[in-house]
């Protein structure tokens, strides 16, 4: 039979082990937790923007039918000058339509990143979790 001095660095270092997996574990948790909140906020900010797009869309869709009702009557100087005022907003509407488009695209492009980080730092957690089990077992 083996004697418990044999045993006891065994078992100290088996509990030495465990204590590591479980701060580990308690780690990833905390970080899976702390993705969950980014990837929350993210969604936010994503159906902020998506809101804002689709307000300028509108808006901007109305001042080109406005341009274009304006466009078929011939006016005198007075309408040319808001003629060229509505092309002007027009122009901007599109550059900051074409701005918010773009940053719709990064962030959907780093929310899915974030998923995937996110979804392999849970399978990592579930696989210590699972070894862990498997030591307490």
């Amino acid at each position: 039979m083996l004697s418990s001095h044999l045993l006891g660095p065994l078992f100290l270092e088996y509990e030495a082990v465990q204590r590591q997996m479980e701060r580990e574990l308690r780690a990833k948790e905390a970080e899976v937790q702390r993705q969950a909140e980014d990837v929350k906020a993210l969604a936010r900010e994503n159906e902020d923007l998506a809101q804002r797009l689709e307000v300028q869309q509108r808006e901007y869709l109305k001042v080109v039918e406005e341009t274009r009702d304006h466009a078929d009557v011939h006016v005198g100087k007075e309408g040319s000058e808001e003629v060229r005022d509505l092309k002007e907003r027009v122009h901007l509407l599109s550059e900051e339509n074409q701005a918010l488009f773009e940053h719709v695209t990064l962030l959907r492009a780093h929310f899915d990143g974030f998923n995937k980080t996110c979804g392999e730092t849970l399978e990592e957690a579930k696989a210590k979790s699972q070894a862990f089990d498997l030591l307490h077992g």
